[in-house]
């Protein structure tokens, strides 16, 4: 089926219907990329009724829905340079308690995943769930995107047996992000595309900028089924059916049709990202530790299981955030701000 609108994602809205595209760095000039949507359009049209939940505005903007283009946000998979090494400090850590902040800092290389990266960003998620003194993580990166995904010279020159070492050190970085003691908040700008959106499918709750666009085009561009856990993390997020058209097709969405496949929780205007981001984990880190720990826990246990299962991974649950020192003085206090309204 051949769309008109094929490949039409930039990093800002304003440049989504313009006549030019970013790749690496590098203008590229194509014909036909102004005005409306129309053969994307009927193809959304066709593809409403079958797929349910998804937006449909016919003769939208470009920038208006996810076009069922083959073709992803441009940048990401036009890596000509080998990314840095583990040596040169890919991983920031501050902290402002209760709340620290994991940044990702290889903006230069349009962050992208390689074995350094990976490797760094994990042994500060892992030290960190170990921090009682956190009780919220925010997930940020440097530069204009996110992540453009995985290096694509480290790929090129991997054997098969470093190809799985790469998946399965992306699957404990994933892993220490869902099962971090600490909710993780994970703020998205620009490109979130691959391996990124993997990763920031592990958090627990996604903030978008205005100008930020997803997608998984592994399958389309390097014929890879999309890993670290995305085949199994989406269908929990979106459902089983809008998972297969997204990884299938490799179509991007722009943050708002994100929003409403529900991969984000909130779009905020891109000068604000970091500090809703901010104002969001400080907000959670007001709740003691052991119960946040706790509803997580409880809900990344009782996915997978049968729901009788389920309800007493519940229970106890509840009954160990009951166990808090000061149960007595918190309901007292709850009942006290309640009464004054």
């Amino acid at each position: 089926m051949a769309h008109s609108g094929s490949g039409r994602r930039h990093t800002t809205p304003e440049s989504i219907c313009g006549s030019h595209m970013a790749w690496g760095g590098r203008r590229m000039y194509a014909s036909g990329l102004t005005g409306r949507c129309r053969s994307a359009t009927a193809f959304r049209t066709r593809m409403s009724d079958s797929m349910p939940g998804r937006p449909h505005k016919t003769g939208a903007p470009c920038n208006a829905y996810p076009a069922p283009a083959l073709q992803p946000p441009m940048g990401l998979f036009s890596q000509r340079k080998p990314a840095r090494d583990a040596s040169a400090g890919l991983v920031t850590v501050s902290r402002s308690d209760p709340v620290a902040v994991i940044r990702i800092n290889n903006a230069a290389h349009t962050n992208v995943f390689t074995r350094g990266l990976v490797s760094e960003l994990t042994a500060a998620f892992e030290s960190i769930s170990a921090e009682d003194g956190v009780g919220c993580v925010i997930l940020a990166a440097e530069g204009v995107h996110f992540s453009a995904g995985p290096s694509l010279p480290e790929l090129a020159s991997f054997t098969r047996s470093d190809a799985q070492k790469y998946w399965r050190a992306g699957k404990r970085l994933t892993d220490a992000i869902e099962e971090a003691r600490q909710p993780v908040v994970c703020a998205i700008q620009g490109s979130c595309v691959s391996v990124g959106l993997s990763v920031a499918l592990a958090c627990d709750i996604r903030l978008a900028a205005g100008n930020a666009r997803l997608s998984f085009p592994d399958i389309q561009h390097i014929r890879l089924v999309p890993g670290w856990g995305a085949t199994q993390r989406l269908v929990h997020t979106i459902g089983s059916q809008d998972a297969k058209y997204l990884l299938i097709t490799g179509a991007g969405l722009s943050a708002e049709d994100a929003r409403g496949y529900g991969l984000v929780h909130a779009v905020v205007p891109a000068g604000r990202l970091e500090s809703e981001a901010r104002e969001m984990a400080a907000r959670i880190a007001a709740t003691p530790l052991p119960v946040l720990e706790q509803v997580k826990a409880s809900i990344n246990s009782g996915v997978d299981v049968e729901y009788g299962t389920a309800m007493r991974i519940e229970e106890q649950a509840w009954l160990a955030s009951w166990d808090l020192p000061n149960r007595k003085d918190i309901i007292d206090d709850a009942m006290h701000r309640l009464n004054a309204k």
